[in-house]
């Protein structure tokens, strides 16, 4: 997308999107076996789905502005806004039958979604927002926003919401174990004690009587 400097006319910016590979990377929030093959896509094997995806990459986000000098046209680079996993996007699942990848999704990649794009964009934002002298940061926004969606009020409460639930649950869950654990070992200490009980108790007759010789000898 071009977009026009503010008070120049020799020369416009516009938006770059590079995709940089992950190499063996596997990509997360996906639900199955996760294998790579030799033409370069992913291949998720989940119960009876084998389903070959893109290859893994990041996309990444720059500004870069044209310049006309000398009667040709440069380009320099104004700044990287950012990227984010192509996996948690919707673009990197076009073309893919959607009941099927809705399947592969896992459960939690909606919220791996949504936080990466809040990271991109709270990256990005500040970023433009410095350059507000030389373009038109609403414009970029809304560019980048067709390929990045920015994250809604809604999104961010729902991920904030799961994000205190997992931590909370998952502390939760831990004193459980925990008082399950001791009382366990509770249980097995009481258990020996009434072991030890009972024998105190068949060999308390014997001990007395033990006693008695003892005394009787020394007498």
């Amino acid at each position: 997308m071009k977009v026009a400097p503010r008070d120049f006319t020799d020369h416009y910016m516009f938006v770059r999107y590079r995709k940089i590979a992950s190499d063996g990377f596997q990509p997360r929030g996906v639900a199955g076996n996760v294998r790579s093959s030799h033409a370069r896509r992913w291949r998720i094997g989940f119960g009876t789905i084998d389903l070959a995806l893109p290859w893994p990459y990041r996309l990444q986000v720059q500004l870069i502005e044209n310049r006309r000098a000398g009667g040709r046209v440069q380009q320099e680079h104004v700044a990287t806004l950012g990227s984010v996993d192509g996996w948690l996007l919707l673009e990197f699942w076009a073309g893919l039958d959607p009941n099927i990848t809705a399947k592969v999704k896992a459960d939690d990649w909606e919220t791996r979604s949504i936080e990466a794009r809040m990271a991109f964009w709270d990256q990005a934002k500040p970023r433009l927002d410095r350059l507000a002298n030389r373009l038109d940061p609403r414009v970029i926004r809304m560019a980048v926003h067709a390929r990045i969606p920015w994250p809604m009020q809604a999104e961010r409460e729902l991920a904030e919401a799961r994000a205190d639930f997992a931590f909370w649950k998952a502390a939760y869950d831990g004193q459980i174990e925990h008082i399950e654990g001791h009382e366990k070992v509770i249980a097995t200490a009481n258990k020996k004690i009434a072991e030890a009980r009972a024998n105190a108790e068949k060999w308390a007759p014997l001990v007395a009587e033990a006693t008695r010789k003892l005394a009787k000898a020394q007498s």
